[in-house]
C-alpha cells in the first residue's frame, strides 16, 4: 500500500465521518428530511394505552406492533410530523380508529383506550317486569311486577336472583282510607344513601301522594300525610330516618296554640319523631322556597324572588352562611325547579327543561343547556353529560391537563344524531353509554377527529341502568330483565 493511498484512504475516511457524523448525530436525536416540505423536522411520537392488553395497532395500515401484555401501552418514535391513520383492534372487539397528528418534539397521547366486545353475553335474571328502580348500593333494586290482580313492588337480590313482595296497589287504597275505583299510577320510587329506605310517588285521582318503606324493619307502608300537597321530596343524604319537603297548603299548630298557615315553606319529615312534620324556618325575610339541595351538611335554597342561599339546619331553624346569586333568576310560577349540587363549587338550576350554571367567583347564573332530559356527572366529578332527545354535550368542570387537553368550564357537543336519545350513564371517566332508539350505544368523549361510536345491541325499547361499582349493565326489553358483565372486559 502506497503512501499516496494511505493518504487517499486518510482523507476519504475523514470526509466520510465528517459528512456522515452529524447526519447519524442528527439522526439519533430525531431529525429527518421531509422530502415534501424539503425541510430538515425533528420527529415526534405516539402513545398508547389500550385495555384489554395485547391489542394490535397500525398506523396507516403499515406499522403494526402490539401493547404490552401487562400494562397495555405502547409507545411509538421517530414519527415524521403529519396526521396519521390509526386503527386499534383485537379479536372479537370493536376496533378503534382515529386520525391523529403527530408535532416535532412531541408526543402525542391516548391513554384511555377502551375496546368492547362485539358479542357480549346477556344473562337472563328475571321476567315479567315493567320497571326497575335501583338501590345506590347496587346490590338490590325494586321491581314492579303486573298480573290480573294489578301491580306490585318487590325487592329484588341482584346476589341471589331472589326477590321478595315489599306493597301491592291495593295497599295505598286502603293506607288512604279512601273510597274510589281509581288506580294509584307508580311515578317512582328513590332509595335513601345508605339502601335502607324507600320513598314511593304515585298518583291517584289526579293527586300525588308520598308514601315510606322502611326495609330493614317492618316493611310496613307509611303515608306522608302533611294535610296539604307536596312540591318537593328527598331524603336527608346523611340520615335515611328524615326527609325535606316543601309544603304547601299546610295548616300546623305553631306551639303558642295557634294555626298557621304555610305555602311552600321548608319542613322535615321523621315518622319516629314526636312531631313527624316540622316547619323549618328560613333566616331572610321570604320564608317561601322553590327549590333545594342538602350537600356536606349544608342547605342551598332559592326563594321565591329567585335568590341562592348557604346555610345550615340547626334545631328547627336554618343558619345563614352565604347568599350565592347577586342577581336574581327570574321565577316563573307554573315551572318546576330543582337545584342540582355535586359540590359547593358546582351549582347548577334547573328550571323545567334549562339548564343554569351558577359562577362561584361572579355568583351569577348563566344558561348552559336547553331541552335538557338528562345529567350525569362523571366517576371523577371533573365533568357532567347533558343529553335531550337528540345530542349530548359535555361541560367540563375542572381542567383537564392530559391530551386531549380541556379548559376549565369548556361546552361542546359530542354528538348529534337524528335517533332519539334516552338514559344516559358513565362507563368511566371517558365513555358514555346510552339509548338511540332500540339501539344501545357507546361512545368515547376524546373528540380529536371523530370520538368512536359503536353500537353494543339492539333489543325492544329497551331500559338500561349501569351498575358502577359491579361493572355490569342491566336491560330491561319486553318485560325481561337482562345483565352482562362483558362491558369493561
Amino acid at each position: 500500500m502506497t503512501k499516496k493511498f494511505k493518504k487517499i484512504l486518510f482523507i476519504s475516511t475523514l470526509l466520510g465521518f465528517l459528512i456522515f457524523a452529524p447526519i447519524l448525530l442528527f439522526y439519533s436525536q430525531g431529525y429527518r428530511f421531509d422530502f415534501n416540505n424539503k425541510r430538515i423536522v425533528q420527529t415526534g411520537g405516539l402513545f398508547f394505552n389500550v385495555s384489554p392488553n395485547g391489542s394490535k395497532i397500525s398506523i396507516d395500515e403499515k406499522i403494526s406492533r402490539k401493547t404490552s401484555f401487562i400494562f397495555g401501552s405502547s409507545f411509538i418514535s421517530g414519527l415524521m410530523p403529519k396526521k396519521y391513520e390509526i386503527k386499534i383492534e383485537k379479536e372479537n372487539y370493536h376496533p378503534w380508529q382515529k386520525t391523529l397528528e403527530v408535532e416535532e418534539q412531541k408526543v402525542t397521547e391516548c391513554k384511555d383506550i377502551q375496546l368492547f366486545l362485539k358479542n357480549p353475553e346477556f344473562s337472563l335474571l328475571s321476567s315479567g317486569i315493567s320497571d326497575i328502580f335501583i338501590a345506590p348500593n347496587e346490590k338490590e333494586l325494586i321491581i314492579k311486577k303486573q298480573d290480573e290482580n294489578g301491580w306490585r313492588l318487590e325487592l329484588f337480590d341482584l346476589g341471589t336472583q331472589e326477590s321478595i313482595v315489599l306493597v301491592k296497589e291495593e295497599e295505598f287504597i286502603k293506607k288512604l282510607e279512601i273510597k274510589s275505583d281509581a288506580k294509584p299510577l307508580l311515578q317512582f320510587a328513590e332509595f335513601s344513601n345508605d339502601s335502607k329506605k324507600v320513598l314511593l310517588k304515585i298518583i291517584i285521582d289526579a293527586e300525588d301522594k308520598y308514601f315510606l318503606i322502611d326495609l330493614l324493619s317492618s316493611q310496613e307502608l307509611i303515608f306522608i300525610n302533611t294535610g296539604g300537597k307536596i312540591k318537593n321530596i328527598s331524603f336527608e343524604p346523611n340520615n335515611g330516618k328524615e326527609l325535606f319537603l316543601i309544603g304547601s297548603n299546610i295548616e300546623k299548630d305553631n306551639g303558642k296554640k295557634e294555626i298557621e298557615y304555610y305555602d311552600d315553606a321548608l319542613f322535615s319529615f321523621n315518622p319516629n319523631r314526636e312531631e313527624v312534620l316540622q316547619y323549618i324556618e328560613l333566616p331572610v325575610l321570604s320564608q317561601k322556597i322553590m327549590s333545594y339541595a342538602i350537600s356536606n351538611g349544608n342547605i342551598i335554597w332559592m326563594d321565591g324572588a329567585g335568590f341562592l342561599y348557604k346555610g345550615q339546619i340547626k334545631e328547627g331553624k336554618v343558619e345563614l352562611l352565604e347568599i350565592l346569586s347577586l342577581k336574581p333568576l327570574l321565577i316563573h310560577e307554573q315551572s318546576n325547579y330543582k337545584i342540582i349540587v355535586n359540590n359547593l363549587s358546582q351549582i347548577f338550576i334547573k328550571e323545567d327543561e334549562t339548564l343554569y350554571f351558577l359562577d362561584p367567583e361572579a355568583h351569577m347564573l348563566t344558561r348552559v343547556f336547553a331541552s335538557l332530559k338528562k345529567y350525569q356527572f362523571s366517576p371523577d366529578n371533573k365533568k357532567i353529560a347533558l343529553r335531550n332527545e337528540h345530542e349530548i354535550v359535555i361541560i367540563f368542570l375542572e381542567e383537564q391537563t392530559e391530551q386531549p387537553q380541556r379548559k376549565k368550564r369548556e361546552k361542546f357537543r359530542l354528538i348529534g344524531i337524528s335517533e332519539k336519545l334516552d338514559n344516559l350513564f358513565w362507563l368511566n371517566n371517558h365513555y358514555l353509554i346510552f339509548r338511540a332508539d332500540n339501539a344501545i350505544k357507546i361512545i368515547e368523549i376524546d373528540d380529536r377527529d371523530n370520538p368512536n361510536l359503536i353500537e353494543l345491541k339492539t333489543f325492544s325499547e329497551p331500559k338500561i341502568a349501569w351498575l358502577e361499582k359491579q361493572k355490569s349493565l342491566l336491560i330491561l326489553s319486553d318485560n325481561a330483565l337482562y345483565l352482562t358483565k362483558d362491558i369493561l372486559k
